[in-house]
């Protein structure tokens, strides 16, 4: 149930991701209405469905924290895949995973 409710949230962050570097990557410059009427269900659904799932599992903080660390280090991956390495992105997945274990504490 928790590695389902996080596959969620890093499909969502995906999707999310790849809708904001539209422009640069792939040269798609659609309004806002039409990625909201295409892709805001979907998206909504995942972070939503994610959240219960795992708030169900752990306390709030918990999943909160689980929730940030997950989508901000697929957000870092995917920056690092298309745009190359940098060690800012590191540096904040050091500070993301530092985050998620105390939280644990």
């Amino acid at each position: 149930m928790i590695y389902y409710a996080l596959l969620l949230r890093i499909f969502a962050s995906i999707i999310v991701w790849y809708k904001a570097t539209a422009k640069d990557l792939f040269g798609l410059d659609y309004p806002p209405v039409v990625w909201w009427l295409t892709l805001g269900f979907i998206i909504e659904y995942c972070y939503l469905h994610s959240w219960w799932m795992l708030s169900k599992e752990t306390s709030a903080w918990t999943t909160y924290i689980l929730l940030l660390g997950v989508g901000s280090i697929t957000h870092m991956a995917l920056m690092s895949f298309h745009f190359g390495f940098n060690l800012k992105y590191i540096i904040g997945c050091f500070l993301i995973i530092s985050g998620v274990l105390v939280s644990k504490m």
